[in-house]
Parts: structure tokens; C-alpha cells; sequence
């Protein structure tokens, strides 16, 4: 992913709090993801 802020002039806990949102981020796309693949296979198998 490209980056978009200028992050050289954060310090050690900014960069901690990036890290951290970068991955929240990306767990909820996974877990949207599976939502919606969950959603769609039981829709295949109760109809």
C-alpha cells in the first residue's frame, strides 16, 4: 500500500498508534470478507 502521510517525524508511540490502526484495518477487512463469504454460502445452501 503507498503511504500517504510523512511519518519521519513521528516518535516511537505515533508510529506504535499507526501500526496499530494500519492493523485494525486490516482485520476488518478480513472479517468483512468472511462475513459476507459466510452470508453468500448459506444463501447457496438454503435455497
Amino acid at each position: 500500500m503507498g503511504d500517504i502521510m510523512d511519518t519521519s517525524n513521528f516518535d516511537a508511540a505515533a508510529r506504535q498508534h499507526l501500526n496499530v490502526y494500519k492493523n485494525f484495518l486490516t482485520f476488518s477487512k478480513v472479517s468483512i470478507i468472511a462475513t459476507v463469504t459466510v452470508l453468500v454460502l448459506m444463501a447457496i445452501f438454503l435455497l
